[in-house]
């Protein structure tokens, strides 16, 4: 038992090991992925903090470059004068004037407010849509400057709807402003061409509303639910017109440095929503009230994670490859070592035990080189020739040999087959002692190259002449008693035919009891089968009169349909007597692939008629999977009928005529079998005939009807199948008769020969 705890221990380390290398596997990869992600979000918090930087002084840069504008505008230009007295021409000069402004500055519109907020002049005075005669007094940038201070807005313009970024100017009269001059920049021209598509840019106002984006399904949503109030405020201060803000599927996942960790996702209208995590960084523009934003998508970064991750699993893999290898080499180089010195020591007994085994084995051994000069005897050697190992030692084997025996023995050195020779010894005091040798060659490495192993055979020489004594003496025994072994073998040749025609006659026997059998129950099947035959002959010859009516009475159509009804009549006569024929058929003896289905339903069908005449009750339950056995279909199906007439008989005169027609397969230790079972509700079996019931010549009928031969027949023929026939009785009433058979192998129901069965039929 010890190797076996021994090695339960090696499983437990080697299991302990390798669940340690996994761990230490995903350790690796997790700090890996971790130390990547951070690395890579450094990297992007770096390159975003400085495009960030970048685009606020470009933005910046482009909003200053038109901030001082409407002041140098007020400033050079007489407003005032137009302002207090707005005559017609001054206007349209000043329109001219604004329209010039407009094309060398490349804004979008220069328009002058008077003291109400309602537009005089304005760059645009020949649109349609042209600002004169709007008032704007409820935007902020003139609030601001009608209060004498320079204004900014940006919002949605309520004429052209674009997005405009607004300055504005007070234009004065003395210490109070009577008019606002207005330069608007359209946004469009402010964005900046982005062209990374893993980059993404926005621009919010103070309530977090998207106005700026390079992104335009973004445009003019919220990074954040607005509350009912807000929306309100917006609403009324008209920044975005009538648009309705909605929300962004926006959500901050973590926070990294000094950014975080956002995901967006795709429109919900659309039909493939899509998540994306970005790392957002944020700074405020105070002057123009906004929040730029940069927004840097993580694809890259999972990109990166997965890489590295599968870098460092394939570098982890060859470490561990690498260890193993060398773990594995000195596991070899400590089992060489340990075999090499157990070999050794094996060697070492091993010689030790054959040199024991020389020393005391009954055999005698001699060793000598090529030359036939003896090097090594054994004490057996020793005691067999008289002489000692330094006697003989450097001399030739032949001197022990008789001089009659010298030259074949140096032709069995020459072939050295190992085949044993017998041979005079020439002993020490020159007595011969007779021997059997046997010479095979030696591997070099022994010193020698021929070992001789003698046997004395003196021992041996005195039984072989006692047994030619006793050979001679028994052969002429031998002699007397061979004629009288010669007659009784011709006796037993005579006995031997005998049995065998008496075992041909008994099978004839056997054969002609079942075909007598099958006719017996025809001949029970009688009276119904007459009545089955004489129903349709009846029927066909009122259709055959009725026929000859209707043709006399040109009635061919009525005719017709009376013939058809004579051929489906005369088709049925025809079915009832093939069943019979079948049924009469005589076995060929040969065994082969049978359907038990097809088998009982055939046999069901030979009594269809009496079943009906008595009105028997008749449950079938069969499998839908057909079930096969190896079998003569004819002796089977004679085994069916006679179970199925004996429940017949039982249930006769009973007040309850059922009988109970089963078929399964079951599965009993590694062996498939197939159970068929003939029930009936008659008075049963009594337990003395239970015992009984299948031998030859016993019948329970009364007055002598029966032979007793059936159920003996049936027992036999299921025997000869490799099956059993059992008979008990049931807790309801009635006997239950059960064939086991064992199931056909798959294989050999694939190859199975036709063996003439009916086809398979329902019975109802």
């Amino acid at each position: 038992m010890a190797p076996t705890v021994l090695t339960d221990s090696n499983d437990g380390h080697s299991l302990l090991s390798s669940l340690g290398m996994l761990l230490l596997f995903v350790f690796i990869i997790w700090q890996v992925a971790a130390w990547t992600e951070h690395y890579e979000l450094s990297q992007l918090e770096s390159q975003a903090s400085n495009e960030l930087t970048l685009n606020i002084a470009s933005l910046r840069g482009k909003l200053d470059k038109y901030e001082f504008l409407p002041e140098i505008l007020v400033n050079k230009q007489n407003l005032a004068g137009v302002l207090r007295e707005p005559k017609p021409d001054s206007i349209q000069q000043l329109n001219a004037i604004l329209k010039n402004f407009k094309q060398i500055t490349d804004v979008s519109d220069i328009y002058l407010l008077d003291e109400k907020g309602t537009t005089i002049a304005a760059s645009n005075w020949q649109n349609p849509k042209s600002f004169i005669g709007q008032n704007f007094s409820y935007r902020p940038y003139y609030q601001q400057a009608i209060r004498g201070q320079s204004g900014r807005f940006y919002g949605l313009g309520t004429t052209s709807g674009e997005r405009g970024y607004y300055f504005s100017y007070p234009v004065f009269s003395g210490p109070s402003p009577i008019g606002v001059l207005v330069v608007k920049i359209v946004v469009k021209n402010l964005e900046i061409p982005w062209k990374d598509p893993r980059t993404e840019f926005i621009v919010t106002d103070p309530d977090g509303i998207i106005f700026i984006t390079s992104r335009r399904e973004w445009l003019l949503h919220s990074i954040h639910n607005l509350s009912n109030h807000d929306l309100e405020r917006i609403h009324t201060s008209k920044r975005y017109g009538e648009r309705d803000i909605k929300p962004l599927a926006y959500r901050v996942a973590q926070t990294f440095g000094e950014g975080m960790l956002v995901k967006i996702a795709s429109d919900k209208d659309t039909d493939n929503i899509q998540v994306n995590t970005y790392l957002q960084f944020s700074r405020a523009m105070p002057n123009a009230g906004w929040h730029l934003h940069i927004l840097k998508n993580t694809q890259n970064v999972r990109t990166e994670i997965l890489k590295n991750s599968l870098l460092a699993a394939g570098i982890y893999m060859v470490l561990v490859l690498l260890t193993l290898y060398s773990l594995q080499r000195q596991r070899i180089q400590r089992e060489r070592v340990r075999h090499d010195r157990e070999t050794k020591k094996a060697l070492e007994a091993n010689e030790a035990r054959i040199r024991a085994i020389l020393d005391n084995t009954k055999a005698g051994i001699i060793t000598m080189d090529r030359a036939g000069r003896v090097d090594y005897i054994n004490p057996t050697a020793e005691v067999l020739f008289g002489y000692q190992l330094h006697e003989l030692h450097g001399h030739n084997f032949s001197d022990l040999i008789h001089h009659h025996h010298k030259q074949h023995c140096q032709q069995a050195l020459v072939e050295a087959n190992s085949h044993p020779i017998e041979v005079q010894g020439l002993r020490k005091d020159r007595q011969t002692v007779p021997v059997e040798i046997i010479i095979s060659m030696m591997g070099r490495s022994q010193g020698s190259d021929y070992m001789i192993t003698l046997h004395d055979i003196t021992e041996r020489k005195q039984h072989e002449e006692a047994l030619q004594a006793a050979y001679d003496e028994m052969e002429s025994r031998v002699v007397e008693r061979t004629l009288d072994l010669t007659e009784t073998n011709d006796r037993l040749k005579q006995e031997i035919e005998q049995h065998r025609h008496t075992a041909e006659t008994l099978q004839k026997t056997q054969d002609e009891l079942i075909q007598a059998a099958k006719l017996a129950v025809l001949g029970q099947m009688s009276a119904s089968i007459n009545h089955e035959l004489n129903q349709p002959l009846a029927a066909i010859r009122t259709y055959a009169e009725n026929s000859v009516t209707f043709i006399q009475r040109d009635q061919p159509d009525m005719a017709q349909g009376n013939l058809e009804q004579i051929v489906e009549l005369t088709d049925r006569m025809a079915t009832i007597s093939a069943q019979l024929k079948l049924f009469a058929r005589k076995s060929e003896g040969q065994l082969a692939i049978v359907s038990v289905q097809a088998t009982i339903q055939y046999a069901l069908r030979l009594f269809r008629p009496q079943l009906e005449k008595e009105q028997i009750t008749l449950n079938i339950t069969l499998p839908d999977q057909d079930l096969f056995v190896r079998a003569d279909a004819v002796r089977l199906e004679q085994v069916i009928v006679n179970l199925i007439s004996n429940a017949l008989l039982a249930v006769s005169g009973r007040q309850e005529k059922l009988i109970i027609v089963s078929l399964k397969q079951v599965q009993r230790d590694s062996n498939r079998q197939v159970i068929i079972d003939v029930a009936d509700s008659g008075a049963g079996i009594t337990s003395k005939n239970l015992r009984q019931i299948f031998n030859p010549f016993f019948s329970t009928r009364e007055g002598g009807k029966g032979l007793g031969l059936g159920l003996s027949i049936s027992y036999r023929i299921i025997s000869d199948f490799g099956g059993s026939i059992t008979a008990f009785n049931r807790p309801e009433g009635g006997a239950t008769l059960r064939i086991t058979l064992p199931i056909a192998e798959a294989a050999e129901v694939n190859s199975r020969p036709s063996v003439g069965l009916p086809e398979k039929t329902s019975y109802r």
